[in-house]
């Protein structure tokens, strides 16, 4: 199994909603009911309302492409950042829970957070957050570890 995500769009859909209701309000806003007003006076509200738009998606965005999720042949593990790099791992092998977390936004959405964690480590070591299907990536990933659980060698002989 070879897996790779972000989080999706749709996770910061409110977000993106609300900035591009503010954009439509501005421009509405810039004809009408300033049109009689000066020019500088005009462009400054219709700046805000860009600046406020891009403030509004500037965490979406960089969410999207700072975070990366991979699950491969031996590891499952999540890559943060966009000039560095910090990448949390767990080997298929040690993986012992698989949570899965939907507030209803997010159900309605079609996303999920995924949490990983190890019989070694204390809690959570790995989680993909927003992502499209989370019970089928949970599901999927519980095949490939009863797959592996299948082919490792028994201790009691």
């Amino acid at each position: 199994m070879h897996y790779t995500a972000r989080p999706a769009w749709r996770n910061s859909l409110l977000r993106i909603a609300t900035a591009l209701f503010l954009i439509v309000f501005g421009i509405v806003l810039f004809y009408t009911a300033l049109a009689d007003a000066d020019p500088p006076v005009r462009f400054a509200v219709a700046g805000l309302g860009v600046l406020i738009a891009l403030f509004l998606l500037a965490p979406g965005i960089y969410e999207h492409f700072a975070w990366r999720y991979v699950i491969a042949d031996r590891s499952i593990e999540c890559h943060h950042g966009i000039l560095s790099r910090d990448v949390n791992a767990i080997r298929l092998r040690d993986l012992r829970n698989v949570n899965v977390r939907q507030s209803l936004l997010q159900r309605l959405l079609g996303v999920g957070d995924v949490e990983f964690s190890s019989a070694g480590g204390s809690g959570i070591e790995v989680a993909f957050r927003g992502v499209v299907d989370p019970l089928g990536l949970k599901r999927k990933v519980q095949v490939v570890q009863e797959e592996q659980d299948a082919l490792r060698p028994r201790a009691d002989g």
